[in-house]
């Protein structure tokens, strides 16, 4: 039993042109017959209809059913206990009949196929439509599809049948047709109908409420309730018109109804035994036996047996359903189907247009977020690279603190060493040759790479992924983060993997002299160059200070000592004192080197030697007593002396000249020395006083034996062989430069320097004209932290941030927000213009989406109707955007990806325009099937929020 209490419901609410459409009603309906809301248009029946049926809402008042207030949840309700038959039938027309009655089934919850099959196919053959079931609703009648939707109302057997106006759009036939079968059905359960048709009210409800804007005016009681009887419309009943005669011997004519307008003319002619009628009046029509119309003498009458027979609609075959999940029709498998067939079946053009559409918006966002995206690899290069552990110390009066190893162990640094303008990564270049084409080398500075130099130890913990992790002097270990940028700047086709990067040489070793091979890589995440320690002390040291190694120099020094070089003999004023201070360390002077003239490097070792011409006049004088310097013959005799190969003078004499070589060699590097000293080559070349000495030496080493002079004269073997093409590429990788070395130490003292800044340390450029605050070649000690949150604050409490130009301390967050800061407005503008994109193309997409909302809003409006809830219609939107997006949308993103892809691969320059590496091509899947999703289902969700009568309402106008 269904009760209404002071029901109220407006229109525009508050609003000037409010409606008080349901205006205090009250009432108790029946369990059973069929109930009239009856009066004219606009006064309401159909909105109050609606809102007992639950597909409207109210403003106040109560609407209970059995005790139950239907608002606690309407959806449930109508799957439950209401039928629904519309004066536009409401049918699905892309499900068959079958499914159209059988869906009221399964939103109670039913899925029993079998049970689905026996019932549908009962409420068809009490509608007389059994034989139509496999048939679309646009292939049947009006009235045939009103049958149809009484069977999908009486299927599950409801307490409530609510009809709204169901034979509005019926001709008689069919009307009186529904009308019975409602009859029918009302001796089982209650059938509230809406119509405005009287007879219908006069001849088929018990119950009549009459409505009159808004409220009930009248309510009264039918007892004669037996149907109505459709009149033969081709029959003229004469018995219900006044009759006039006129009759003579010949003719009787009678004429029934209204008088004419104008009279009659007839003639009447009988000739040649036929007679002859002819009517001049254009109005008349003459029936004959053959005519359609029919006159009856009588008057129409009604046959009661209609009303007493038998009904075939026995609703006992259809028992009541006892759901317990209503509301849900659509599956995950249904909603796939419904969205590929909503999408894609037929040939429509607007389809097409949707589909093109979302595959070019998927285009457009990617190639948008290729272009801007340039901006957001900038972030990524700037974070790479101060992605690692280390941190810059400029030079002052503080940074001495530093020298401490066991303090730099205690705070979590593993490494340091100072270098001159260095605060950022070192960037290598790279010169390969092309693979089997006619250039020699590749020219082109986007083939680098960047990382800090580090000592090789530190890579001895972490995995090798290809080569060796052992360095030589001019051999470099790169971390896999050097070596995938390297990789990734690459647009040689055969260098793709980190096998093809070993044994590649830099064209540029930043602050080592000479080129860098390529040995290894080890796993890092840090950018890293790992490379001999010895090299990397040395490019520190002889930088800013006049210090040697001893391996270097090829000497022997104690730890803790030094020896002075000097070119010339200095005075005994000019020695150094026996402690010099050397980065903030102080070491005794051992002795003095000079590394002038072959009798200076003699007298400066203690090495006595009497005068060359001395030495050869006595060995002449001794071997020739007669001969007196001016005697005839005597040079003769003394050039001949010379000559003699038994005479080995010249070896004994000389006996320390491969030493001296050596040693001059180190401060005055040539490539004829480095052929004879580093490659054993026996070359003559030019080097001062000693010329003569190397080519002797040179000689006796290719020949096996001492030379003459003359042959000595005669020996230039550099420009017999062409030395400079064998070797001169390896000579030029090479650190050997002229160098002005005051003191050589022990290597381990060596390596301290190194990491060291003291007393003895430049502090800022000695060319500068300004005395602070040059930091571009001002000093930095290069920490490397195992530990960098404990390096870091030690090091941010040791070194505060200072006003300048360069704060003192550089750690890696401060050198990123350095670079960012740079680099933001380019950043932010790209952004910015890509987030303009994606909201214009986002909006773009919403209207899209609504569009195609807006061709199925009817459609949307009878599923609500017959019953099915928002969240399931929200599933199957959001799994038919799914579907759309992965044909549509997926495919403009593999296409315009895949072109991006291939550019970049193709062409290094590309990578200028693009930036599209794998995480942000995954973002913006994720991203373009978010906004899909969204767009997708905005618009549905927006639609449910109004009620079901609102949806169909909208779908009207």
């Amino acid at each position: 039993m269904i009760t209404l209490t002071h029901l109220h419901k407006y229109f525009n609410k508050g609003k000037s042109n409010e409606i008080h459409v349901i205006d205090d009603v009250s009432l108790t309906l029946p369990e059973r017959g069929i109930v009239a809301i009856f009066g004219r248009s606009g006064c309401g029946k159909t909105t109050l209809l609606n809102v007992i049926g639950g597909l409207d809402s109210y403003h106040s008042g109560s609407l209970t059913e059995n005790g139950r207030a239907i608002t606690s949840n309407p959806d449930c309700y109508r799957n439950r206990d209401i039928g629904y038959i519309f004066q536009n039938y409401n049918l699905l027309k892309e499900e068959s009949c079958f499914d159209n009655v059988a869906n009221a089934l399964r939103l109670c919850g039913m899925t029993d196929k079998g049970e689905i099959a026996s019932r549908v196919e009962t409420a068809l053959s009490f509608v007389d439509m059994a034989e139509y079931k496999g048939r679309t609703p646009d292939t049947l009648s009006g009235g045939q599809q009103q049958r149809v939707a009484i069977a999908r109302a009486i299927v599950k057997n409801p307490r409530i049948i609510l009809a709204d106006e169901p034979t509005g759009n019926l001709d008689e036939a069919n009307t009186v047709m529904v009308m019975d079968l409602l009859r029918e059905i009302a001796r089982d359960c209650l059938v509230l109908l809406v119509t405005h048709e009287a007879d219908l009210v006069d001849y088929y409800c018990d119950t009549v409420i009459e409505l009159d804007n808004g409220r009930v005016v009248d309510i009264r009681e039918n007892h004669v309730t037996d149907g109505y009887q459709v009149r033969d419309k081709n029959t003229i009943y004469l018995g219900e018109f006044e009759k006039e005669s006129l009759e003579n011997e010949a003719v009787s004519v009678s004429y029934y109804g209204n008088k004419p307008t104008a009279p009659i003319s007839i003639k009447l002619v009988s000739y040649g035994g036929k007679t002859y009628l002819s009517v001049e009046s254009p109005d008349v029509k003459v029936l004959g036996a053959d005519s359609e119309m029919k006159l009856y003498d009588g008057v129409f009458e009604r046959h009661e047996e209609k009303a007493k027979k038998e009904s075939h609609v026995d609703m006992s075959r259809l028992p009541r359903v006892e759901g317990s999940r209503f509301g849900r029709l659509f599956t995950a498998k249904r909603a796939i189907v419904s969205g590929y067939i909503s999408n894609f079946s037929g040939k429509k053009k607007g389809k097409n247009i949707l589909r093109r559409c979302l595959a070019l918006f998927a285009a457009v966002i990617v190639f948008a977020t290729a272009i801007f995206g340039t901006s957001i690899g900038r972030i990524s290069e700037i974070a790479s690279e101060y992605n690692h552990n280390v941190f810059y110390v400029r030079a002052n009066e503080n940074v001495s603190r530093l020298n401490d190893p066991a303090l730099r162990e205690k705070y979590g640094i593993d490494t340091a060493y100072v270098l001159r303008g260095v605060f950022s990564d070192t960037y290598l270049f790279f010169t390969p040759g092309y693979f089997e084409t006619f250039d020699a080398t590749y020219y082109g500075n986007d083939f680098s790479t960047h990382g800090v130099f580090l000592p090789s130890r530190l890579s001895d913990s972490l995995d090798l992924l290809a080569g060796k992790r052992e360095v030589a002097a001019g051999e470099i270990v790169l971390s896999s983060a050097s070596a995938d940028l390297l990789l990734e700047s690459s647009s040689l086709g055969y260098l793709k993997t980190y096998e093809d990067l070993l044994g590649l040489s830099s064209e540029y070793g930043g602050i080592i002299r000479g080129n860098l091979k390529i040995v290894g890589i080890v796993e890092s995440e840090e950018t890293a160059f790992y490379m001999d320690e010895a090299v990397l002390a040395r490019a520190s040291v002889e930088d800013r200070l006049n210090v040697a190694s001893a391996s270097e120099v090829g000497i022997t020094v104690e730890k803790g000592t030094a020896v002075y070089y000097s070119e010339f003999l200095p005075s005994e004023e000019n020695r150094p004192s026996k402690t010099v201070m050397i980065a903030g360390k102080a070491y005794t002077v051992e002795k003095t080197v000079v590394r002038g003239s072959y009798d200076e490097y003699l007298a400066a070792n203690g090495i006595k030697k009497e005068p060359i011409d001395s030495y050869l006049n006595k060995r002449f004088a001794e071997e020739y007593p007669e001969l007196q310097d001016g005697d005839e013959g005597y040079f003769e005799t003394y050039e001949a002396f010379r000559d003699r190969e038994e005479v080995r003078w010249h070896l004994d004499y000389y006996s320390e000249i491969e030493d001296y070589c050596r040693l001059y060699y180190f401060f005055q590097p040539s490539f004829e020395a480095w052929l004879y000293l580093e490659k054993g080559i026996p070359v003559m070349f030019y080097q001062q006083q000693s010329d003569i000495l190397y080519r002797i030496a040179s000689y006796e080493k290719e020949f096996g034996k001492t030379p003459t002079m003359s042959e000595v004269n005669a020996y230039y073997p550099i420009y017999d062989k062409d030395y400079y093409v064998l070797y001169g590429g390896e000579y030029e990788t090479t650190d050997r430069v002229w160098r002005s070395t005051e003191f050589v130490v022990n290597d381990e003292d060596y390596l301290t320097i190194a990491s060291s800044m003291g007393e003895s340390d430049l502090l800022v450029d000695p060319y500068s004209d300004s005395d602070k605050d040059h930091y571009y070649n001002a000093f930095y000690t290069v920490l490397h932290a195992s530990d960098p949150e404990r390096a870091s604050a030690f090091l941010t409490e040791q070194f505060p941030e200072e006003d300048g130009e360069m704060p003192i301390l550089i750690t890696p967050e401060a050198k990123f927000e350095e670079a960012f800061h740079e680099e933001r407005i380019v950043i932010l503008t790209g952004i910015l213009t890509m987030a303009i994109i994606l909201a214009v193309m986002s909006v773009c997409m919403y209207f899209i989406m609504r569009s195609s909302l807006m061709n199925r809003i009817r459609e949307v409006g009878i599923l609500r109707a017959i019953g099915v809830s928002k969240r399931n219609l929200v599933f199957r939107f959001a799994v038919e955007t799914a579907v759309l997006t992965a044909l549509t949308v997926f495919v403009g993103y593999l296409l315009s990806s895949g072109f991006i892809a291939l550019s970049l691969s193709a062409s290094g320059m590309v990578s200028d325009i693009f930036f599209y590496p794998l995480p942000i091509a995954l973002s913006v899947l994720v991203l373009l099937f978010g906004i899909c999703m969204i767009c997708g289902l905005i618009p549905i969700v927006s639609l449910l929020r109004k009620t079901p009568s609102a949806i169909l309402a909208k779908y009207d106008i």
